[in-house]
């Protein structure tokens, strides 16, 4: 679910902490190749600094960014799969 994915995290420095919020947007693109179970996306992601301590302790403010990422799921056996196709 788009927009729906929010996480809340704590940035920690020498100085204090910071709070922020962060909601993944709209998927701008994505792609699974079928045959190397690969798979690529890019998303809109939006920071909300929600405060924080020490030297943050009256942090406020927002920024967005596009962000991408990979991932290899795992691959089919491939005898499996050859077995399947003689079966056939």
């Amino acid at each position: 679910m788009y927009g729906g994915a929010v996480s809340q995290d704590d940035l920690v420095f020498s100085g204090g902490t910071l709070h922020v919020v962060s909601t993944i947007g709209e998927s701008l693109s994505f792609h699974i190749n079928p045959h190397s179970c690969l798979f690529t996306g890019t998303s809109q992601l939006t920071w909300q600094v929600t405060g924080g301590a020490g030297k943050f302790a009256d942090a406020t403010g927002s920024f967005t960014g596009t962000v991408s990422g990979r991932a290899l799921g795992p691959q089919p056996r491939r005898h499996l799969l050859d077995r399947a196709t003689a079966a056939t």
